[in-house]
C-alpha cells in the first residue's frame, strides 16, 4: 500500500512481494518536518522519521478512510504535528481541520 508515496507498507526491494506488511519504507518532505525533529536527514529534500527509510514496524494500526470530496484538505494548508503529540494519536485528531490546517490569512 502506498500513501501518496511517503509510506509504503509491505515494501520489498526485490521483484517478489514482501512476506510481511510490517516491512515499511518511509520519508517526509523537509518543508513539513516538525520543529524539534530528531529523525534523520535523507537528502536536500527529504527526511525520515524512523531510524532509516527502510524499517520493520512493531505494530501497524489500520483506519478506514472514507472518500469524500477531493481534496479534503489542501496540501499547502497542512501543518506538521508537534513533536510531543499524544501516542497513539486518535483518529479524530488526525482528521481535525482545526488541528491540521493553517489559519487563512
Amino acid at each position: 500500500m502506498m500513501a501518496n508515496g511517503y509510506l509504503w507498507l509491505g515494501n520489498s526491494r526485490s521483484s517478489t512481494p514482501s512476506p510481511s506488511i510490517l516491512s515499511c519504507h518511509h520519508w517526509i518532505h523537509k518543508d513539513i518536518t516538525p520543529p524539534g525533529f530528531t529523525g534523520r536527514e535523507r537528502n536536500a529534500i527529504e527526511n525520515t522519521l524512523a531510524q532509516s527509510r527502510d524499517f520493520t514496524a512493531d505494530v501497524i494500526e489500520v483506519y478506514q478512510v472514507v472518500r469524500g470530496p477531493l481534496p479534503a484538505i489542501d496540501r499547502d494548508a497542512l501543518l506538521p504535528l508537534p513533536v510531543d503529540f499524544p501516542r497513539p494519536l486518535s483518529p479524530s485528531a488526525l482528521s481535525s481541520r482545526e488541528r491540521t490546517c493553517r489559519t487563512p490569512a
